[in-house]
C-alpha cells in the first residue's frame, strides 16, 4: 500500500512565519551563548521549544483536516456462493437467493433471542440445556457457541474452572492476555515493550485463555488445502464433499483444455494456511483489541480489501460541518412527531452511511409494489443530481433492479458498457457514466418489500465482502419498517379511538334518535376527513322504501334540497353497499347513478359508500364524496367504525321502538298505554252491543301551564293517583299521549259520566302539585263521548277526541259529544 503523500504547502502557511522565526532565533541563542553563560542558552532553549510547541498547535489541525479516513469494512466474507456470468455489455455476480434470506432475510420471530452466558448460573435449566449437561453431569466444553464475523477473534468455548468462580476485571484480563500471548508467539517478552519500528510478524496459531471462563483464538481468514480445513468448511459437509484436491470449490463440470471457462460458483476461495507476510507501512498497521500494532498477513489483507483497479479520483480532505453532528430542532419535531417522516428521515441517515462507508457515487432504496408491478424510489442519496429520474414510480422490467425484486437475489454488475447503463438502471434519467452497480434485496415478513442499491464510475468497486455489508443495513431497514409499520398502525388506532370518542361525545349531548345520531356522524366524518359532499340513505317507513334521510355539501346549498328523494337500491352505488352490506369504494370514472337521478355529475373526485350494517340487518349506507382528493384507505376503515358504532344505535332504537309496539303497559307509569286501551276498549265495545251495557269514554288532557316538561310529568302521575282512587277495579285507564289519559268507564250512562269528570276536573284544579318544595296548581280540560249501536269502537274513540278538542281550546273545561 503506498505511502500518504502530504502537500507541505497545505500544511505551513505564511502564517507559521513567526513560529520559525522563534525556533530559529533560539537555537542560535543556544549554538552561539559562550559555553559558560549557561542561563544564557537555557533561555535560547526555552524560546525554540515555545516556538515549536507554537508551531504545532498552528499545524495539527491543518494535520486532522488532511487526514484521510479509510472506511471501516467487514474483515470476512459471507458464507454465500454466487454466479458470475460475462457477457459484451457487463459482467455480473448474482448470489445464492436462499443463502442471503437466511443470513439476512430472518424475520423477527425467527430469529434466536439473545442468551448471556455470564448469566446461566441464574437459570441453571437453560444453562444445562444449553451446555449439554444435567445436574448430575460433567459440564463440557461446547464448541463454536459463540462466532463473531466482524472480529478478529472467535470465541470457541467456556471452561468451567474446579475452584469458586472469582470474579476478573477486563482490565485485568486483557493485561494478563495481552502478556500471554506476546511471550507464547514471540518468545521473546522482555520488560520493556518492543520498539514500534519492529512489526510483529509471529503466526498466531494458539489458543489464548481471556479469563477462567472464556478461552479465545484468532479467525482464520481462509481455507485450509491441508487437512487442517478451515471451520466453516467442516461445519458445511456439502461445500466439503465439493471441494477438489487442491481445496478449491469448483463448478459441477470441469472444462477441458482449450474451451473457454463455463459460468463458475464463486464462494468463497480456500487459500494456504500458512500466511505469507508482506512489508507494510506504518500506516496500514492495524491495531489489535489489546493495543499491539502488528503487521497484517497477506491472506487477511486479500479477503478483506475491496479489488479495485487504478484509482481514479485523489484523496480530499473531509469537509464535515457541524449540522452533520446536531441535529436541526425542525427536523427533531419531524421525526418524532408522524412515523412516515421519521422513517424517512433514519432511512436518509442510513444511506448517508452506506456512500460515506462505500465506493458509491449513488445511494438508494426503493419500495417493491409486487400487486402493481412498480419500484417506488423511497430515499436516494446521490451525486448525479442532474440525472437521477424526476419519476417516483418505476415499471417493473427486464432492469437489474426488477430482477433482483422479482428473484430476491443480490446482484453485483461491474464492468458495465455505456450503451446497456439505461437498461439495467431505470432510476437515471440518462446516461451518467455508471460502471459498476450492487443491489441486494430488502425482506420483510418473508417476501421482498424494497431494495437497497448503490452504484459507482470506478470499476471493480464492490465484490462479495459489500454484500455482506448491505446484508447488515438491509436487517436494520426491516427493523425500522417493522417499527414504522407499528408506530403507524398504533397512531391510526389512536385517531380512530379519538373519532370514536367525539361521537360518543356529540350522541350523549342529545336524545337518542335517527335525526341526532345522523347529525353527529356527519359532525365527527366532516372533522377528521375530506369530504366535499356526505348524505345517508336509510328505510323510510311511512313511504315504504328507501330514502335520502339527510344530505350536506360544502359547494352546494340547493343539494340539501334531495333529501327525502326515493332511492333505487337496485339500481344505484348507494343501493349495492345496502344490499350487499359491503363499502363501495368509486372514482368518477367508474361511477354510475350513485344515490338518486337528480344528483350532480361527479367530474372528478371520489365516492365512497360505507353500510350501517351490525352483525343481524343493515340500516341503510352513509356515503362520503371527496371532489379534490381520494380518500386512503384508513379514511374509509375510520368511516367504517364509526357508521358501525352509528348501526349499534339504531339497532337499539329499533329494538326499543319494537318492544314498545309489543308492550301492553306504559313503563312510566304502571298503566296501559295506547296499544293496552285499543285492545281492551275493544272487548268493552263488544261486550256492550251484545248486552246492551252503557260505555263512556273520556280524553283528559292537562291544560298548558309555564311548568318544565319534568314539573308536568308529576302533575300527570298526580291526576292518574286522584283518578284511580275514583274507579272501580274493571274500569279502563291508560295513558295515551305525553300528557294525555283516556277512560273506559262501563256502565255509565252519559249524565252520569258527566258528573264524574266534572267532579275529576274540579278535583284537580283545587289540589296543588308538591314537586322539588315547590306547590303548583294544575287544570285539565275534558272530553265525553257515549257508545250508540251504530257507531264502531274507533268511532267511539274519535269522538271522545273531538269533544276533548273543544274542551282544550277554553281550558278547564268539560264537553260532552252530542
Amino acid at each position: 500500500m503506498a505511502k500518504k503523500k502530504v502537500e507541505l504547502r497545505k500544511v505551513f502557511l505564511p502564517s507559521d512565519s513567526i513560529a520559525f522565526i522563534a525556533i530559529g532565533v533560539g537555537l542560535v541563542i543556544a549554538v552561539v551563548a559562550p559555553f559558560d553563560n549557561l542561563a544564557v542558552r537555557l533561555i535560547g532553549i526555552c524560546i525554540a521549544i515555545l516556538g515549536g510547541v507554537a508551531l504545532f498547535m498552528m499545524v495539527s489541525p491543518r494535520l486532522t483536516d488532511l487526514q484521510i479516513i479509510t472506511p471501516v469494512r467487514p474483515s470476512s466474507t459471507p458464507d454465500i456462493t454466487s454466479r458470475t456470468i460475462q457477457d459484451a455489455k457487463k459482467r455480473t455476480q448474482t448470489f445464492d437467493p436462499d443463502a442471503y434470506r437466511e443470513s439476512f432475510g430472518q424475520s423477527e420471530d425467527e430469529e434466536q433471542p439473545f442468551f448471556d452466558e455470564n448469566q446461566t448460573a441464574l437459570f441453571d435449566d437453560v444453562a444445562a440445556e444449553r451446555s449439554g449437561t444435567t445436574n448430575n453431569d460433567v459440564p463440557i466444553t461446547p464448541v463454536e457457541l459463540i462466532s463473531d464475523a466482524d472480529s478478529s477473534v472467535r470465541i470457541v468455548g467456556t471452561r468451567k474452572s474446579s475452584g469458586p468462580a472469582v470474579p476478573t476485571l477486563v482490565s485485568e484480563a486483557r493485561q494478563a492476555a495481552r502478556r500471554a500471548q506476546l511471550q507464547e508467539l514471540t518468545g521473546r517478552r522482555t520488560a520493556e515493550p518492543p520498539a514500534a519500528s519492529v512489526p510483529f510478524t509471529g503466526d498466531i496459531t494458539e489458543e489464548i485463555q481471556l479469563s477462567d471462563d472464556v478461552i479465545i483464538r484468532p479467525v482464520r481468514s481462509a481455507a485450509s488445502s491441508t487437512p487442517a480445513a478451515s471451520e466453516a468448511e467442516v461445519r458445511d459437509p456439502q461445500r466439503q464433499d465439493a471441494t477438489d484436491a487442491g481445496g478449491v470449490l469448483a463448478s459441477a463440470e470441469t472444462p477441458a483444455a482449450g474451451e473457454s471457462e463455463p459460468d463458475v460458483l464463486d464462494p468463497i476461495k480456500s487459500e494456504p494456511t500458512v500466511s505469507e507476510h508482506i512489508k507494510v507501512d506504518d500506516s496500514d498497521l492495524l491495531e489489535g483489541e489489546f493495543g499491539d500494532a502488528y503487521e497484517v498477513p497477506a491472506d487477511v489483507q486479500e479477503a478483506a480489501a475491496i479489488p479495485a483497479p487504478a484509482r481514479e479520483t485523489s484523496r480530499r480532505s473531509p469537509s464535515v460541518s457541524l449540522s452533520t453532528f446536531v441535529n436541526d430542532s425542525n427536523e427533531e419535531d419531524l421525526a418524532s412527531q408522524e412515523p412516515r417522516r421519521e422513517f424517512d428521515y433514519l432511512l436518509n441517515r442510513v444511506l448517508m452511511v452506506i456512500r460515506s462507508a462505500t465506493n458509491a457515487r449513488t445511494a438508494a432504496f426503493l419500495w417493491v409494489n409486487s400487486e402493481r408491478q412498480e419500484l417506488v424510489v423511497e430515499a436516494k442519496i446521490t451525486e448525479a443530481e442532474s440525472e437521477f429520474t424526476s419519476q417516483r414510480k418505476l415499471p417493473m422490467g427486464i432492469d437489474a433492479l426488477s430482477q433482483i425484486a422479482r428473484e430476491g437475489r443480490p446482484e453485483i454488475i461491474t464492468q458495465i458498457s455505456p450503451s446497456a447503463e439505461m437498461e439495467l438502471l431505470p432510476y437515471y434519467a440518462r446516461a451518467a457514466g455508471t460502471v459498476s452497480f450492487i443491489g441486494v434485496p430488502v425482506y420483510y415478513g418473508g417476501n421482498v418489500v424494497g431494495i437497497l442499491c448503490a452504484d459507482s464510475k470506478i470499476e471493480d468497486a464492490y465484490s462479495d465482502i459489500t454484500v455482506g455489508f448491505f446484508g447488515q443495513f438491509t436487517k436494520l431497514i426491516s427493523g425500522l419498517v417493522s417499527s414504522y409499520t407499528s408506530k403507524y398502525d398504533l397512531m391510526l388506532a389512536s385517531a380512530k379511538l379519538e373519532a370514536i370518542e367525539h361521537l360518543r361525545q356529540a350522541l350523549s349531548e342529545a336524545p337518542a334518535s335517527v335525526q341526532n345520531a345522523t347529525r353527529a356522524l356527519f359532525g365527527t366524518l366532516i372533522q377528521h376527513m375530506d369530504v366535499s359532499r356526505i348524505g345517508l340513505v336509510s328505510y323510510d317507513a311511512a313511504a315504504g322504501g328507501w330514502a335520502l334521510t339527510d344530505a350536506r355539501s360544502a359547494m352546494d346549498d340547493n343539494y340539501r334540497s334531495l333529501v327525502g328523494s326515493g332511492v333505487d337500491v337496485r339500481n344505484t352505488d348507494v343501493g349495492s353497499c345496502i344490499t350487499t352490506a359491503s363499502s363501495v369504494v368509486l372514482t368518477n370514472e367508474t361511477a354510475s347513478t350513485r344515490v338518486v337521478a337528480s344528483e350532480p355529475p361527479l367530474e372528478y373526485g371520489q365516492f365512497v359508500a360505507v353500510p350501517l350494517r351490525t352483525s343481524k340487518e343493515c340500516f341503510g349506507a352513509v356515503y362520503l364524496e371527496n371532489l379534490e382528493a381520494s380518500l386512503s384507505s384508513q379514511d374509509v376503515a375510520l368511516a367504517e367504525a364509526l357508521a358501525e358504532h352509528v348501526a349499534s344505535l339504531f339497532e337499539q332504537l329499533h329494538q326499543a321502538q319494537s318492544l314498545k309496539g309489543a308492550a301492553l303497559l306504559d313503563h312510566a307509569t304502571g298503566v296501559l298505554n295506547g296499544n293496552g286501551f285499543e285492545m281492551r276498549i275493544r272487548e268493552e265495545f263488544a261486550r256492550s252491543v251484545d248486552y246492551n251495557i252503557p260505555l263512556t269514554v273520556c280524553m283528559l288532557h292537562l291544560d298548558a301551564s309555564r311548568a318544565t316538561p319534568e314539573q308536568r310529568m308529576y302533575a300527570l302521575l298526580h291526576v292518574l293517583r286522584l283518578v284511580k282512587d275514583q274507579l272501580r277495579d274493571y274500569d279502563v285507564v291508560a295513558r295515551v299521549g305525553d300528557e294525555q289519559i283516556a277512560l273506559g268507564l262501563i256502565g255509565y250512562k252519559l249524565q252520569e259520566a258527566q258528573n264524574w269528570t266534572e267532579t275529576m276536573r274540579r278535583e284537580v284544579a283545587s289540589s296543588p302539585v308538591d314537586v322539588q318544595g315547590k306547590r303548583l296548581s294544575f287544570t285539565a280540560s275534558i272530553g265525553i263521548a257515549q257508545a250508540e249501536p251504530r257507531d264502531t269502537w274507533d268511532d267511539l274513540v274519535a269522538h271522545a277526541q273531538a269533544a276533548l278538542d273543544v274542551s282544550m281550546r277554553s281550558g278547564n273545561k268539560v264537553t260532552v259529544f252530542a
